[in-house]
């Protein structure tokens, strides 16, 4: 016979572990879904983009291009976590032993580091040598001010307004919030629980037709300027001895770029797609945008509260158009948002506020964002099929957008898509990945 204390004490245990599984299970419900991805999003001295992997990166840096950290992270249970510092005007990494955080010094004696990885370009990058030091440096230093990278008013320094929120949506976006390898909110469940990150899209290109000889690029690039002057294409460009290319897309077409308008420092295109033994039946090339990224559609963020102001006079904006100048872009609020990339100014609304602040994705250097199909500095690599389009911010293309596509024998299909909207923190076309293919 079996006692009834026993089976009222397992009839307890059963409803103690049933209560305790719905709970969980209420919990995983409740939970807020992660943000979309591509994101790309600015709070204070911080940028935040996530691709459509979830693989984030985070860069913060001042408007005085003093120093600047990137912290970049995969998604999934086997993400790594690194941390690299990048030290100007110097050939040899810094004492880490003289740095500071908020002018009292900072103990970094478990941090481990990589080999130095000093540029020779008058830079030195620090960089964490495994996920655990990169974990515990973003702990002491995640809700500080200021890091300094010396024990002198003239150190390099690291500006650490907005870490905190980055690190917080990071965590959002690969749904870490609440488990042991979250940045901000840690719990107990383990990296085992995190959902495996997302495969990028696979894309196949083309095999690599025979090349055009040069005589017959020239032909074929003058026969599509003269067969398309006077139409809508390049009636708004400027015809003063322009640098058209021509370029073996298939055994019978080729992409023609016509340059429509040049500035100091890149131009703008219309690409044409051309059957090689009729110039005149060119085609305008229409490029489709990443999920998420079409033209002008807003980054995802919680708090949509950027305005972007019209473009600014002088230089190529990334939607293709170039003025021609070609000057830097201007800042009406340089002490807020820096300089911004093409030409535009970033007004950030609740400029007072920690939360991170959604920034409008650019038009994109493409023909669906230009309505005669412009794109900047447009090339095209045949071993590759590949199609791709540079807009720098500024000179120093120290902020702007890269756009690639690549062509499977019959359309061009998105590959890739970098951005960088506020302009400093790396080096030329050092930009954030927001779309990735393999």
């Amino acid at each position: 016979m079996i006692r009834s204390e026993t089976v009222h004490g397992r009839l307890g245990a059963g409803l103690a572990g049933l209560a305790l599984s719905v709970g969980l299970a209420d919990a995983s419900a409740q939970a807020p879904p992660a943000p979309a991805v591509p994101l790309y999003q600015e709070s204070k001295d911080w940028i935040l983009a996530c691709d459509n992997t979830r693989f984030c990166e985070a860069k913060g840096f001042s408007d005085a291009e003093s120093a600047a950290m990137r912290i970049s992270r995969g998604a999934g249970p086997t993400g790594t976590l690194t941390v690299e510092i990048d030290v100007p005007d110097t050939a040899e990494s810094p004492d880490v032993t003289a740095f500071r955080l908020d002018g009292r010094r900072l103990d970094l004696k478990t941090i481990a580091w990589a080999p130095d990885d000093a540029t020779g370009l008058g830079q030195a990058t620090l960089v964490t040598a495994d996920d655990d030091s990169a974990y515990r440096l973003l702990r002491r230093i995640r809700d500080g001010r200021v890091l300094s990278l010396g024990d002198t008013r003239s150190a390099p320094a690291v500006p650490l307004h907005g870490l905190s929120t980055a690190l917080k949506v990071m965590d959002d976006v690969q749904s870490r919030s609440g488990n042991e390898t979250a940045l901000t909110q840690p719990g107990h469940g383990g990296a085992a629980a995190l959902a495996a990150a997302p495969a990028a899209p696979a894309l196949r290109g083309a095999p690599p037709p025979p090349a055009i000889p040069a005589a017959e690029a020239r032909a074929l690039a003058a026969g599509v300027r003269q067969a398309m002057r006077g139409g809508d294409a390049l009636a708004a460009c400027d015809a003063r001895a322009p640098s058209d290319i021509a370029v073996a897309l298939t055994s019978t077409e080729a992409l023609v770029m016509a340059e429509c308008a040049r500035a100091s420092y890149q131009s703008s295109y219309v690409v044409f797609r051309v059957p090689r033994a009729d110039p005149a039946a060119a085609q305008v090339v229409t490029l489709a945008l990443p999920p998420g990224l079409e033209a002008g559609a807003p980054a995802r963020s919680p708090a949509p509260s950027v305005v972007m102001a019209g473009p600014a006079s002088g230089g190529a904006s990334p939607s293709g158009a170039a003025s021609s100048s070609g000057a830097a872009p201007s800042s009406t609020n340089a002490a807020r948002t820096g300089n911004t990339a093409a030409g535009a100014t970033l007004q950030l609304a609740n400029a007072t506020s920690d939360r991170m602040q959604a920034v409008p994705v650019a038009l994109a250097p493409t023909a669906s964002a230009d309505p005669v199909g412009r794109m900047t500095e447009p090339t095209y690599n045949p071993r590759t099929a590949t199609l791709a389009s540079v807009s720098k911010g500024r000179g120093l293309a120290d902020c702007g957008i890269r756009a690639e596509w690549r062509f499977d024998g019959q359309e061009f299909m998105p590959s890739a898509y970098r951005q960088q909207i506020r302009c400093g923190g790396g080096a030329p076309g050092d930009w954030p990945t927001l779309w990735r293919t393999r």
